[in-house]
């Protein structure tokens, strides 16, 4: 600032200072321990190889699947009225090769609004639509 007095500069104080201090400091350490947990990790996770890369890839399908079936599985109990009632009868997984995805069915039973069973078939399409 030109032509300010003294009195118009912000004094600095003694714990404007500590605190720049202790900042710098709590920084330091958290690039310290990053470091450290970033050297842990590398060092202590060897790479393998891939024993056989047409089973790991059919592991992974299988993963797949099953996540499917059990998102569409927690879709349709989340839709009924009385979640506690469902029974699995029956479950059908095909797989869409062009599209790359599945088809989930799902055969059950339930309670209704009067308390009857009824059976019933649920769908979930999992599939990239192009």
């Amino acid at each position: 600032m030109v032509g300010a007095s003294e009195g118009d500069l912000p004094r600095v104080t003694r714990s404007h200072t500590m605190k720049t201090k202790t900042a710098a400091i709590a920084i330091g350490a958290a690039a310290g321990f990053y470091a450290l947990f970033v050297g842990i990790i590398s060092t202590s996770t060897p790479t393998k190889p891939i024993a056989d890369p047409a089973a790991e890839a059919a592991a992974i399908q299988e993963g797949v699947k099953a996540l499917a079936v059990q998102d569409c599985r927690k879709n349709l109990i989340a839709q009924l009225n009385d979640p506690d009632s469902f029974r699995e009868l029956e479950r059908t997984v095909v797989a869409h090769t062009e599209t790359k995805g599945y088809l989930v069915g799902i055969k059950y039973t339930a309670t209704n609004g009067f308390g009857g069973r009824v059976t019933d078939h649920h769908f979930c399409d999992y599939s990239e639509k192009a």
